[in-house]
This record gives structure tokens, sequence and C-alpha cells, in this order.
């Protein structure tokens, strides 16, 4: 009987133990779900985040790259130079001495201006009230040494010019009508400094075949006239100066200083 009592004990025990086991695996195994569950959840949102951060990043990039071109587009489509109008009273001057300085002033004659002309007229005795200053470029030797100057003299004298006419704010048209036969190292001396400060050009085309004169033009961004033959300069000169007022045209010429040679 009492063992009985006793083996009937020990099976409740038993009992008890695997109930309790089991029980504690089922928590286990609850418990362990919902940590799986967050971990995926947490995954998921991570997965999420990481691909919206790609594409804003993609999208930043795309637009920095449209801004790019855009203001790439912006400089290769710079406005050209436009056409400079001058005006009344204008002043010839040679630059090089040469005879050039007599075909510019008869083109002008043509065009019906009347300027005054000084081959010689130094930053000192250039008119305050010049609105044009037209310089006849193309260098002769002979022409130099027969006013007792030189090359370096010359170009002295025709960088303080076109400082001057610069600090005044009159217009600086620089004129080449010679063809290849005038070009030569002394003129080529001259041309750089003249049509560098130039505002406006009117050139023969073939006096620059080499395209010395249209690179200078071209990075300056000066406006240049180029024409076939000097006589058809005159037509551009007349067009150059349309918005002066008509008075100026018939005004009187001034007396010319300082003369040069003829031209040979």
């Amino acid at each position: 009987m009492k063992r009985s009592g006793w083996l009937a004990s020990l099976a409740v025990l038993l009992a008890l133990t695997m109930s309790a086991c089991t029980g504690s695996k089922s928590a286990d195994t609850t418990t362990a779900a919902p940590t799986t569950e967050a971990a995926e959840t947490t995954a998921a949102g991570m997965t999420e985040e990481s691909t919206a951060g790609i594409a804003e990043t993609q999208e930043e990039i795309t637009e920095a790259e449209t801004t790019e071109e855009e203001t790439s587009e912006e400089e290769t489509t710079e406005a050209e130079p436009e056409m400079v109008y001058c005006r009344m009273p204008a002043l010839l001057t040679s630059i090089g001495r040469s005879g050039d300085v007599e075909i510019v002033k008869s083109l002008c004659k043509k065009a019906g201006l009347r300027v005054s002309t000084n081959p010689a007229v130094t930053a000192e005795k250039l008119p305050a009230d010049c609105k044009t200053l037209i310089l006849a470029v193309g260098g002769l030797s002979h022409g130099l040494k027969a006013v007792g100057t030189d090359a370096e003299q010359e170009l002295a004298r025709a960088e303080a010019l076109l400082a001057k006419a610069k600090e005044q704010g009159t217009v600086i048209l620089a004129m080449f009508t010679g063809g290849s036969a005038r070009r030569g190292s002394l003129t080529d001396f001259l041309i750089v400094p003249c049509f560098t400060a130039a505002d406006e050009a009117v050139v023969v085309s073939e006096g620059d075949q080499d395209g010395l004169i249209r690179g200078i033009l071209e990075e300056n961004r000066i406006f240049g006239i180029y024409v076939e033959k000097a006589a058809d300069a005159a037509a551009v000169l007349a067009e150059i100066f349309t918005d002066m007022p008509e008075e100026t045209t018939e005004a009187a010429e001034t007396p010319e200083e300082d003369s040069e040679p003829a031209a040979e």
C-alpha cells in the first residue's frame, strides 16, 4: 500500500516536471518569434531608407549635371560683339607713318565724313571733345625716319594715345587698308597694340590672310568688319557714323599738324 502511494506520487511529480518543461519551451518560442519579426521589420526599414537615400543621391547628381550643362551652354552661347556706332568730332591719325593715313582720309571724304587729320597727334594733343579716334595702321620705316622717330618711339606714342582715348571715353576705330604686301615686322609690331585696344575695326581681307588681326579681335571680343578692297571701306564708314547729328557732317576740317611726307 505504501509502495503504491509512493509510485503514484512519483508519477504526479514527473507529470508536473514535463508540463513545466513544455511551458518553458513554448515561452521561449513565443518570445523568440517577436524578436525575429522585429529584426525582419528593422531590416526592411533599413532597406527602404537605403533605397530612398540612393535615389535622393542620384537625383542630386542628375541636378548637378544638368546645372553644369546649362552653365556650359550659357558660356558657349555668349552674345557676339555688336557694331559700335561712332560719333563726331573724329580725329584721324597714322600709326606707323605710312601712306595708309592718306587712303583712310580719302575714304572718309568719300563717305561724306569731315574728320580732322593729325598723323602725329600725341596723347597731350588729343582733344578732350574727340568722340572717335581713327587709326590708320601701317608701318613704313622711311616714314618714321623722315620725321626723326623709330619703331619704339612710335609704339610709345601709340600706347599713350590709346590710353588717353580710353581714359576720356573716346571710341577707337582701328583700320588696316593695306594688302598682304603692306604686312611686315614693323606693321605687325604696331597692329597688336592698336587692334587690341580698339572698340571696332575695319580690315581689308587680303591683308589678314594669316589671321593675326582676326585672332586679336576674337580674343578681345571686338567687332570687326572685313572688306574685299579698300574702296569698300567708304560704305562701311558711312554706316558706322550713321547715328551722328546731321550738322556734324558739315563741320569744318581741322588744319593738319605735322604732316607726313608723301607715301612711298
